[in-house]
């Protein structure tokens, strides 16, 4: 980041350099006005006009003043939030600030953003360490789709909660994503609501995140939602892991048992697959049936896509598989040398240059944003 202190000369030296104006408005800030019209000069046009340009140089430093004063209070308040999460208080928190900078200036996220996505993900449960790791996945995902911090941020909780994953294993999630959306017709943001939404009842099936993204996608394909598709996910998962008379007519049909040698029921990923390699020999009439007696009434027509496309999803399954090591790297790559990006990264670096000098200058801003209050009060009583 720029030296403040230069940076701070050239916000204000336009006026320093030129006149006592803005040394008025150092001094007291009482009255831009009365600080221009004690200057004298015989040449009154060419002065008045000068000292105009003065005036609004001076407004547009103490613009920017209380700009850089209220964009520290928000970082500051974030670090705060994030301070109460952490063993060493806000000071461990701030040990963290150059490195939330650097992150926000990669991926043209705001500081706040970030700060607050550290603070949701050790809420959440993870260690400090790994709740910030996690962060930056969440900042790679953001940059690679359409995502918000705080959509991404969400997302991932739920699904390394559901699925057990741990914070090292964030390069793949990002991976498996990443080559899916970009290999099929879903984004980023319906594949991993599915996921964060489906996570608990597929892990609880036995069915790992790949797995569980090839029969995701072709449902998200049909309904164009990753509600009703993790809704119909859920629902038939669910009912197949159940001793339910309904779907107990369909396994008859398709002629394979719900439970092993043992009399207990099969895991929901070995039910499915067989599920799943019995209903190609089926009729359409007996497809719609067993469609029907498994996932129910509402979510036949779509839990049957997964019935009938068991090469599908073992397809997209290992199409994700294969995106693993470099599908997220080549997609930033591209995406933060767009245009787009390019101007979130210069916009976030004035930010993060606005918030360290109103940190370094807090007190003097205050100070001067009073006397702005105090001058413009006795200008509208005079």
């Amino acid at each position: 980041m720029a030296d403040i202190n230069k940076t701070i000369a050239v916000v204000f030296s336009a006026v320093d350099n030129t006149s006592k104006v803005f040394k008025n408005v150092g001094k007291s800030l009482k009255s831009i006005e009365d600080g221009v019209s004690s200057v004298t000069d015989p040449l009154a046009n060419f002065t008045t006009s000068l000292l105009k340009t003065e005036a609004a140089l001076a407004a547009v430093g103490v613009a920017f003043l209380g700009f850089a004063f209220n964009e520290s209070v928000k970082f500051g308040g974030a670090l705060t939030d994030l301070g109460k999460l952490l063993d060493g208080g806000v000071d461990q928190a701030s040990t963290y600030k150059d490195e939330i900078f650097d992150l926000s200036e990669t991926y043209g996220v705001s500081s706040v953003s970030i700060a607050e996505s550290f603070a949701t993900f050790k809420q959440a449960g993870q260690e400090t360490d790994d709740a910030f790791q996690l962060v930056i996945g969440t900042l790679k995902q953001t940059a690679a789709s359409e995502l918000e911090a705080g959509e991404a941020t969400n997302f991932l909780i739920r699904i390394f909660a559901g699925f057990g994953l741990e914070a090292s294993e964030i390069g793949r999630v990002l991976d498996l994503i990443n080559e899916t959306t970009d290999k099929y017709a879903t984004n980023t943001g319906q594949l991993s609501e599915a996921l964060a939404r489906t996570s608990s009842v597929a892990s609880g099936a036995n069915l790992s995140l790949e797995e569980t993204i090839g029969i995701l996608t072709p449902m998200i394909k049909i309904t164009q939602s990753a509600e009703l598709a993790s809704t119909a996910f859920n629902t038939t998962m669910q009912r197949m892991g159940s001793l339910n008379s309904e779907v107990a007519k369909g396994f008859d049909i398709l002629e394979i048992s719900q439970t092993d040698a043992t009399g207990a029921i099969k895991s929901g990923n070995v039910i499915l697959r067989e599920a799943q390699e019995a209903f190609g020999g089926l009729s359409d009439t007996n497809k719609t049936l067993v469609a029907q007696y498994l996932a129910g009434q509402d979510q036949a027509t779509k839990f049957r896509t997964v019935l009938e496309q068991g090469n599908k999803t073992l397809e997209i399954t290992r199409v994700a598989i294969a995106g693993v090591g470099t599908s997220m790297e080549k997609e930033l790559k591209i995406k933060l040398a767009s245009a787009s990006v390019q101007i979130d990264q210069t916009k976030e670096s004035f930010n993060n240059l606005a918030i360290a000098i109103g940190d370094k200058y807090k007190i003097e801003a205050t100070g001067a944003i009073d006397a702005i209050i105090f001058g413009c009060l006795n200008k509208r009583q005079s």
